[in-house]
């Protein structure tokens, strides 16, 4: 039940983020928007911790998805785990 619900306001927060900031802007504009030092923070990180290719093989594609895809297939995976936990979910 929690899952679902959790699930149905991450829907509607991907449903709000397409009609707000547009179906094509990618996930990296809105983030350098609400956070301009978010991008290159994110990718010395990322350059640090992990490889030097992780971030233009992971973390680049991601980045150029539309903004509303994020919540969206957290959404998903909300409502597939939860249809697997038919008792609990």
């Amino acid at each position: 039940m929690v899952l679902r619900l959790i699930g149905l306001l991450m829907g509607a927060a991907a449903l709000v983020m397409g009609l707000s900031f547009g179906w094509g802007l990618p996930l990296g504009t809105v983030l350098s928007q609400i956070n301009p030092r978010a991008m290159l923070t994110l990718q010395e990180g990322v350059s640090v911790m992990l490889w030097s290719g992780a971030w233009d093989s992971l973390f680049y594609p991601v980045l150029t998805l539309p903004a509303w895809v994020a919540p969206l297939a957290v959404a998903l995976v909300l409502f597939l785990i939860s249809a697997t936990r038919p008792e609990r979910g």
